[in-house]
């Protein structure tokens, strides 16, 4: 699952796009460490292709920052 850092985790830094299993994920979005990373078009939920993101949903694609 692919999610947005709220707060530096490890090595993960705030607003950082990172892929995690679905486990560590749902985890540290209920503590309040990340939340979904979500399409800003569509609002569905982004995937992680490498080195970009892209939504299945509507076809938005973006370089991870």
């Amino acid at each position: 699952m692919l999610v947005k850092m709220l707060e530096g985790k490890d090595l993960y830094y705030p607003g950082e796009l990172i892929a995690l299993n679905e486990e560590t994920a749902r985890d540290w979005i209920a503590r309040g460490l990340a939340k979904p990373a979500l399409c800003p078009e569509c609002g569905s939920q982004l995937e992680d292709a490498g080195c970009r993101v892209y939504c299945s949903d509507c076809g938005y694609k973006h370089n991870k920052e």
